[in-house]
């Protein structure tokens, strides 16, 4: 189970309550931010609210966002999991295929369970063979889980370092 709730930046000083509220509601909860671009000056303030209140807290930066009916270039997504989901932010990339999906793999596969989950994955868009990496992680993978997955603008280590976002439920 799942909750969200998007906040416009005018609507930023209602973050602390929100995030009260959830890890009142869910001690175990974890946090999915999508940032718009225009307000990733807010990602510091998110990051430190999350760690005051010990929650785990992932995420990347769009372009834009999908809000109601409208595409808007500001504000945040937040998406509150009643368990933390198992984030693993996974950089380091070589462009060569083959070593790449093996690094993805070696990263996600402990985390999965005998049983079916999903596979939700943010990519960098910077990473010029995301293509390429989702056909080898199904080779290898198959049915064993469901693949959700975003482009991102923004999904770093650092400034120069594209990196994949997977998280296993």
């Amino acid at each position: 189970m799942h909750d969200q709730q998007f906040l416009a930046d005018a609507e930023l000083a209602l973050l602390p309550d929100h995030l009260e509220h959830w890890k009142k509601s869910h001690p175990a909860c974890g946090v999915l931010a999508l940032v718009a671009e225009a307000s990733k000056a807010q990602i510091p303030v998110l990051q430190s609210l999350c760690q005051g209140q010990n929650i785990p807290l992932a995420g990347a930066i769009f372009p834009r966002l999908i809000h109601g009916n409208s595409l808007i270039e500001q504000g945040m997504w937040l998406i509150c999991f009643e368990h933390a989901p198992r984030f693993k932010l996974i950089s380091g990339f070589s462009h060569d295929t083959a070593a790449d999906t093996a690094s993805i793999l070696a990263s996600i596969t402990p985390q999965l369970a005998p049983r079916r989950q999903t596979l939700f994955m943010l990519f960098d868009a910077m990473l010029p063979h995301i293509g390429s990496l989702l056909d080898g992680l199904y080779l290898e993978l198959a049915d064993r889980v469901s693949y959700i997955g975003l482009n991102a603008e923004a999904v770093r280590v650092s400034s120069h370092s594209p990196a994949c976002l997977t998280i296993a439920r």
